[in-house]
């Protein structure tokens, strides 16, 4: 019976053990995963530092914060243009005989 309880007791540190690392893994690519579900214009560099510096506390921090910023609004080209001059048919004469 000793032997049995000893068994038992190495089987649920072992779930325990694999449980904890699936959680590990999941929390240290928490910054790639909001990167990509977000469309943050630099996911690429938040899968690349969060895969060389995760390891480290300020890294991944880091990616975290490249991943949770503030999108840049879409910006939009606005091309100044002189409004259209309406044309009289004596203006237009006027052009064309170079008064």
């Amino acid at each position: 019976m000793h032997v049995l309880a000893a068994s038992q007791s190495s089987a649920g540190s072992s779930a325990l053990g694999i449980v904890i690392l699936i959680i590990a893994i999941v929390a240290y690519w928490a910054p790639t995963a909001v990167a990509v579900v977000r469309h943050v214009p630099n996911a690429g560099s938040v899968i690349v530092i969060n895969a060389l510096l995760g390891w480290t506390f300020v890294g991944w921090i880091v990616a975290l914060a490249m991943a949770v910023r503030s999108k840049y609004p879409q910006q939009i080209a606005v091309v100044p243009y002189a409004p259209a001059q309406p044309q009289f048919p004596q203006q237009q004469q006027a052009r064309e005989n170079g008064r």
